[in-house]
């Protein structure tokens, strides 16, 4: 994965014809899985602090059915990269719309995206514990992405005056022997807390993550040319019926400017100190602004 990477961005990076520039933002469009190793190899190329923004494939019914494609080739499990160089100023956001609950403990059993034992406990019987009984009807095994979008865990990565911030981890299925796998990896001895959102936070997230990322670049309407939103396909399911109300949203930070959004099973961003991550649950933007000052 990281020489797949890698060897895609030098690629996109000599295809724009700047050779040894660092790109301002970096594109990244990938299978779900490996999403962690192909940061890694972008970093091998450009370092750690080139902003990433991106979302993994999705498809309907979670089936492994997903796509990347470019002008030249498709693939099923393959990464696309592209480099940017704009004229114009760019600033990204990354955060979700979740907040911390009371429950945490530490993993203590773990095989990259498969949680074997939390506290020493199987994974399953702690999560279900800690969601109030959201999954006892599938301890024995089963797919629990939508029992879950609610309610994920999430492991501090950072925090803004004393306020921790967390990247998201989205249990998809228990499996047979108790174990929970996710669409993200854990290390042994993260801290694993269980996270809580609703459809009013989902709903309304989106537009605010926009205005916050505007008012820190003290930015108007009027200075902005153009947005990319990736905001999670199991978020945009929990919120399916409402989802005019996160456009409505959108438009009133943007104002009347073009933005393309993506739903993706996976999403990747650059946080507040600077560290590109991958996560779930997630919504990344990028604002083009229509001035260079």
């Amino acid at each position: 994965p990281q020489q797949a990477a890698a060897s895609a961005l030098n690629d996109a990076i000599a295809d724009a014809g700047r050779q040894g520039e660092l790109p301002d933002l970096i594109w990244m469009n990938a299978a779900p899985g490996q999403e962690e190793l192909l940061l890694d190899g972008i970093a091998n190329v450009v370092g750690s602090h080139v902003p990433v923004v991106g979302g993994s494939s999705a498809d309907n019914e979670i089936k492994g059915d997903w796509w990347q494609f470019s002008n030249q080739t498709c693939e099923d499990s393959g990464v696309l990269m592209i480099a940017f160089y704009p004229e114009c100023k760019v600033d990204v956001s990354f955060h979700s719309g979740y907040a911390p609950t009371r429950y945490s403990g530490v993993a203590t059993s773990v095989d990259g995206r498969v949680v074997h034992a939390i506290d020493g406990e199987p994974a399953a019987e702690v999560y279900n514990r800690w969601s109030g009984g959201n999954i006892a009807s599938k301890l024995q095994g089963g797919n629990i992405l939508q029992d879950s979008t609610f309610a994920p865990l999430g492991v501090e990565v950072g925090n803004i005056q004393g306020i921790p911030y967390y990247a998201l981890k989205h249990p998809e299925q228990v499996l047979e022997n108790g174990a929970l796998h996710l669409f993200a990896d854990v290390k042994v001895s993260d801290t694993l807390t269980m996270m809580e959102g609703s459809v009013e936070s989902l709903t309304k997230r989106a537009g605010s993550v926009v205005g916050g990322l505007m008012a820190r670049k003290a930015w108007t309407t009027e200075h902005v040319a153009g947005a990319l939103v990736v905001y999670c396909a199991g978020c945009m399911l929990g919120v399916r019926d409402n989802m005019h109300i996160v456009n409505q949203g959108l438009r009133a930070a943007l104002g009347d400017v073009p933005f393309q959004a993506v739903f993706t099973f996976g999403e990747q961003g650059c946080l507040m100190d600077g560290m590109n991550q991958h996560g779930n649950l997630m919504i990344s933007v990028v604002i083009f602004a229509n001035r260079q000052d």
